[in-house]
């Protein structure tokens, strides 16, 4: 109920609705400019996909779509993490629990060795998505990865059996579960996993049964 909720007060916010937030043509003429950055995008010219987006912002700063290309812009130049945080930051006071912005989020905080803020993020990616989403794996297999970086075995086996329950040939979920058992000393179910994941053709871990599963 709670994201039914939101979403339709996503789609008023979106077609500027709120008088507060400015009229309707000026959320389409947001709509346009992202569209043409988009273009932009899918030509590589990151620049001008950007400088577009900031057009959209300034026509309608609620429109989120805007942020999101801009995101995926600065994603593909290479920009620091500090102005990708800064935008999904500002996307984020606009799209109220929005899973997408936080999986994003997190990927720039994990990639910084900031595992407490990135797994803060996948969380609320994981409250904010609905049970049947396809995208609830990667929520937990990267939280799963951050637990694992920070030691905590029985957490990190924890999400990569949710990962697995939603995509059970995974072999990354199973080679990734199967060194959070072996760090638990539960060398049976390690083995288990690695075992499983050689034979979905993972070749990566035939070094680990030959030296820990004899």
């Amino acid at each position: 109920m709670r994201n039914a909720i939101l979403s339709i007060v996503s789609f008023f916010l979106s077609f500027g609705v709120l008088a507060q937030e400015g009229d309707r043509q000026l959320v389409f003429t947001a709509t346009g400019l992202t569209e043409q950055a988009q273009k932009f995008l899918d030509r590589e010219d990151y620049d001008k996909a950007i400088e577009f987006c900031d057009k959209a912002m300034e026509a309608a700063s609620i429109y989120r779509e805007a942020y999101i290309v801009k995101h995926k812009a600065f994603e593909a130049k290479g920009t620091g993490s500090a102005k990708k945080i800064e935008n999904l930051k500002a996307a984020q006071k606009i799209s109220l629990e929005d899973e997408e912005l936080a999986y994003y989020l997190g990927k720039i905080y994990q990639k910084g060795s900031r595992f407490d803020d990135a797994i803060a993020e996948y969380s609320n990616a994981i409250n904010y998505s609905s049970d049947g989403s396809e995208f609830r794996y990667f929520y937990f297999f990267s939280r799963g990865t951050c637990y694992t970086k920070k030691r905590k075995s029985a957490e990190a086996v924890a999400d990569f059996t949710e990962a697995l329950k939603l995509r059970p040939e995974s072999t990354s979920a199973l080679v990734n579960r199967g060194f959070g058992y072996y760090n638990l000393k539960e060398k049976t179910k390690s083995c288990a996993d690695w075992r499983k994941a050689r034979d979905l053709g993972s070749n990566q871990v035939n070094s680990y049964i030959a030296q820990y599963c004899k």
